[in-house]
């Protein structure tokens, strides 16, 4: 099942989650239950080397030193 990553726009809850594509629209907040959310888009994972810091990490920083990453990712 893929991963969905989201960022609830009632309450600024960021959060991701496993599910079914055929079910993607059914998620809801699991901190305030709302509906309303806005999906982010990263590079899916592919494999890889995971001990180096944020491989295989989806950023929605838009930076290059988010507290994700530690800032020594090159994914952004």
């Amino acid at each position: 099942m893929p991963t969905y990553e989201f960022n609830c726009r009632s309450c600024s809850h960021h959060f991701d989650t496993f599910t079914s594509m055929s079910k993607k629209n059914e998620i809801r907040c699991p901190k305030c239950g709302g509906g309303e959310l806005q999906e982010f888009y990263g590079a899916p994972y592919l494999g890889g080397n995971l001990s180096h810091p944020g491989a295989g990490v989806s950023h929605s920083c838009g930076g290059g030193s988010c507290s994700s990453c530690g800032g020594g990712c090159k994914s952004h």
